[in-house]
C-alpha cells in the first residue's frame, strides 16, 4: 500500500492528473477515492502516510477500576454486581464485563444449607474425632427417613421454555403445577458397603413416634434384614438425632439387640452432610423420578421401589465409603460445613 502512494506521489508530481494516475497504475486496480485521499493528503501535510486512528480508549474498564472492583469482590463476593455499578458510577452492563471477562468470574446461586450453632460445630468436631475412634473399621448401616411429594420437580434457575412469547408456549409446558395437599410418601431407608436393605414404606398419617419406630423399622424391618445381609459378620448401625430415634427405649434396644450402634450422644446434630442417605442417595432418587403428575400413589410407590432396587451397587458402596472422608473434613474445616471435591 505504501508504494502504491509513492507512485501516486511521483506521477502527481510530474503534472498527471487523477484519472491519469489511475489509467497509468490501471495493474494496481486503485480506487478513486484512495488517489484522490493520497494527493489531498500530500498537498495539506506534505506526506502521504496517513495518521494512525487512536484506538478507542477505555473510559471505565481502566486498570484501576478493575483493581478496585477485584477487591470489592474479596472483602465480599455476595456483593450486587448492580449496586457495586451504582456506586463506582458505570452502566450495568460494564460491571458485567469487568467481572465476568477482565477478572473470569462466574455467578453462583447461594445453597440452602442446615445452620449451625456454636455448639453444633464444636459437637461436630468433638464426635467426628470419637467416631473415627471408636468405630474405625466397622462395616456400617446407615439409616434415614424421607419424605416424597407427588409432584414434578422444578429447578428454578434452570428449567426454562422457549418461544418468541410466553402465550405461544404450551400451557402445560411452561408452567410446573402445585397443590396445596399434594400427596406424599414417606420412606425408611437404610444402605451398607454389603448393599440395599429393602425400602419401608411408612403407613399414610403414622407419626414416627419412639413405638412405632421401634416396632416396625428396627425390630420387624431393620433387625430380619441386617440379619441377612450379614450372616454372622458385624456391623454398626447408624440412625440420626430424631427426637423417636434417641429416645430411650430405642437406644436400650439397640444395646441389646444389634452388634454395635451410634448412639445418639455420639452422632453429631445436624449434620446431614456425615449421612450418605442425605448427601448422596436421596438426591440421587430425586433426580430418577422425573416426571411424576401422572402417576397415581401406588404408581409412584412402584417408581421409588423401581429406582431404589435398580440403584447401583458401585454407587451405594462410593457413598458409604465416603463417610470417614466426611468425619475428617469435618474436623480438619473446625466443625463448618465443608466441600467435599
Amino acid at each position: 500500500m505504501e508504494s502504491s502512494r509513492e507512485q501516486i506521489k511521483i506521477l502527481h508530481l510530474q503534472g498527471l492528473t487523477n484519472i491519469q494516475i489511475r489509467r497509468k497504475l490501471s495493474h494496481l486496480n486503485l480506487s478513486r477515492l484512495f488517489v484522490y485521499r493520497t494527493i489531498k493528503r500530500y498537498e495539506e501535510t506534505g506526506t502521504i502516510v496517513p495518521k494512525k486512528k487512536p484506538g478507542k480508549k477505555r473510559s471505565v474498564r481502566t486498570p484501576a477500576v478493575i483493581k478496585a472492583v477485584k477487591e470489592r469482590i474479596r472483602r465480599n463476593p455476595a456483593r450486587s454486581g448492580r449496586k457495586m455499578a451504582r456506586e463506582m458510577n458505570m452502566s450495568h452492563f460494564a460491571m458485567q464485563t469487568i467481572l465476568k471477562k477482565d477478572l473470569g468470574l462466574k455467578a453462583f446461586r447461594k445453597q440452602k444449607i442446615h445452620g449451625l450453632t456454636s455448639k453444633n460445630i464444636a459437637d461436630r468436631v468433638t464426635r467426628s474425632r470419637l467416631l473415627l475412634k471408636t468405630h474405625a473399621g466397622h462395616n456400617f448401616i446407615f439409616s434415614d427417613e424421607k419424605l416424597f411429594t407427588l409432584e414434578a420437580p422444578m429447578n428454578k434457575q434452570n428449567d426454562r421454555v422457549y418461544g418468541t412469547c410466553i402465550r405461544e408456549v404450551p400451557r402445560d409446558k411452561r408452567a410446573v403445577e402445585r397443590f396445596q395437599n399434594a400427596s406424599a410418601v414417606m420412606v425408611w431407608g437404610a444402605i451398607s458397603t454389603k448393599g440395599k436393605l429393602p425400602l419401608l414404606f411408612i403407613d399414610k398419617g403414622v407419626k414416627i413416634n419412639k413405638n412405632y419406630y421401634l416396632e416396625h423399622v428396627l425390630q420387624d424391618h431393620l433387625e430380619p434384614y441386617a440379619k441377612k445381609l450379614f450372616g454372622n459378620d458385624s456391623f454398626c448401625f447408624q440412625q440420626d438425632s430424631a427426637p423417636a430415634h434417641k429416645a430411650s427405649i430405642v437406644q436400650e434396644w439397640c444395646k441389646e439387640h444389634l452388634p454395635c450402634f451410634i448412639s445418639a450422644s455420639e452422632w453429631p446434630a445436624s449434620s446431614p452432610d456425615l449421612n450418605p442417605l442425605d448427601y448422596s442417595i436421596w438426591g440421587y432418587m430425586l433426580g430418577k423420578l422425573g416426571d411424576v403428575k401422572n402417576l397415581n400413589l401406588d404408581g409412584f410407590k412402584t417408581r421409588l421401589l423401581k429406582i431404589w432396587d435398580e440403584m447401583p451397587d458401585e454407587m451405594v458402596r462410593a457413598a458409604c465409603n465416603d463417610f470417614q472422608k466426611r468425619l475428617r473434613a469435618v474436623i480438619k474445616c473446625k466443625g463448618e460445613r465443608f466441600e467435599i471435591n
